[in-house]
């Protein structure tokens, strides 16, 4: 597993922790070194509100980047290894990993949102202020609400488009 979310060269690893962490930093907080403990442990992740208390928000947003991010790169590396049959000329490109992690982000961003709305599912519904806590400082705006996924799809403000656009 180490090596798979840490050192393969095939897993696309190494270009999904960049873009986590490129995530992460639009937060303020620091990025944590990536090990087999932080993957693993990335529910248990602690930060402090500046106040002091737990910041529950922050440690689901944490949760979310980390956990879907090592999921993305084992199935990169399940789809290298299984369908390409590790064949080094059918290689995923950067390219490619790049837009498979956006979108991934992105879907969840709009699941969040689709699952917060009290309209649908009233009772059921995941509290909208928390989805606002959560992604708030991505999505650069003040309501998450009534959002489609075009305006969803823009939420990486901190990152270049040649990291994300069709060559």
């Amino acid at each position: 597993m180490e090596h798979m979310f840490l050192e393969c060269q095939s897993s696309g690893q190494k270009v999904i922790w960049q873009l986590a962490k490129t995530l992460w930093s639009q937060t303020g907080l620091p990025w944590p070194d990536i090990n087999l403990g932080t993957i693993l442990g990335c529910g248990l992740a602690n930060f402090k509100t500046k106040k002091g208390k737990p910041d529950k928000a922050k440690r689901r947003l944490f949760k979310i980047i980390v956990s879907e991010s090592a999921y993305q790169i084992w199935k990169i590396r399940c789809e290298w290894r299984i369908q390409r049959q590790c064949n080094p000329d059918l290689k995923i490109s950067d390219h490619e990993i790049r837009n498979r992690w956006r979108k991934l982000m992105s879907s969840q961003i709009h699941m969040d949102i689709l699952c917060s709305d009290t309209t649908q599912y009233k009772k059921k519904a995941f509290v909208p202020s928390a989805v606002q806590r959560t992604w708030g400082d991505l999505l650069k705006t003040e309501n998450i609400r009534g959002l489609c996924p075009e305006d969803i799809t823009g939420f990486l403000v901190g990152m270049k488009e040649k990291d994300w656009q069709p060559p």
